[in-house]
């Protein structure tokens, strides 16, 4: 599941962005290790402070944070259509330079 989010995650990125490829991915792997150090460095206090319980918690607790936040601001019909359509579209043009399609 996380290699199909990973990839997607990148085409969109590189579909949709009006950056370059290269800003807009640097920009996503950055990001990407910014967060993966913010979580440890979180799941060590949470772990330390309270032990393995509130390590739990934190593992409920924020990616339910994390759909409150993207609910606040979801897609409406309109504009997912459209999305769909740039995709299909970024297909049926042989895809997008330096991504593997199989």
């Amino acid at each position: 599941m996380h290699g199909l989010v990973m990839v997607s995650t990148v085409v969109l990125l590189v579909v949709h962005s009006p950056a370059g490829q290269a800003t807009t991915l640097a920009s996503y792997g950055s990001a990407m290790s910014f967060g993966i150090a913010l979580g440890a460095g979180l799941g060590g206090i949470a772990l330390a402070g309270a032990g393995y319980l509130a390590l739990g918690v934190c593992t409920v607790a924020l990616p339910l944070a994390s759909v409150v936040l993207v609910s606040i601001r979801r897609l409406g019909p309109a504009r997912t259509s459209a999305l769909a359509g740039h995709c299909r579209a970024a297909v049926a043009n042989g895809g997008i330079k330096g991504v593997a399609h199989e």
